[in-house]
């Protein structure tokens, strides 16, 4: 083989290593970016996923706290209306005569009458005072 032909053989093999390394990185560079393409597009597919999720836990809290406040609601009412039941009741008693009976009777027996109004009515504050402003009943006696 003559010289020329060495030279036009490295020339061409140059060209050929060439050629294949720089196909090389192109397909690298080709998957790197694949790669990062596929990573970002998962990453917005997880944050609209969260954002989906948040939504509905937000939506899911707001809903309970509507029902929440709505049977807080309810509840106040019941107590008011349990509270007004018994103040009728005991304006009632008072207005009945019940009251001029007692005063005639002993503080004890006083006191057991109002303890079993306590009683029944599921009362935890309700204080009797005398007029002297000394209290004779409490459900927690001192």
């Amino acid at each position: 083989m003559s010289e020329q032909d060495n030279t036009t053989r490295k020339k061409a093999n140059r060209y050929f290593f060439t050629k294949v390394a720089f196909n090389a990185f192109l397909m690298i560079l080709g998957a790197v970016l694949i790669a990062l393409f596929l990573r970002q597009m998962q990453r917005q597919a997880a944050l609209q996923k969260q954002e989906v999720n948040s939504q509905q836990a937000l939506e899911e809290a707001v809903e309970t706290l509507g029902k929440n406040a709505q049977d807080a609601e309810e509840l106040t009412q019941i107590f008011h209306d349990g509270n007004q039941d018994m103040l009728r009741d005991l304006c009632d008693m008072f207005g009945s005569g019940l009251m001029d009976y007692l005063t005639d009777e002993d503080n004890e027996t006083r006191a057991a009458v109002f303890e079993d109004i306590i009683e029944r009515a599921g009362l935890e504050y309700l204080f009797v005072m005398s007029t002297d402003r000394k209290i004779l009943i409490c459900p927690n006696p001192a």
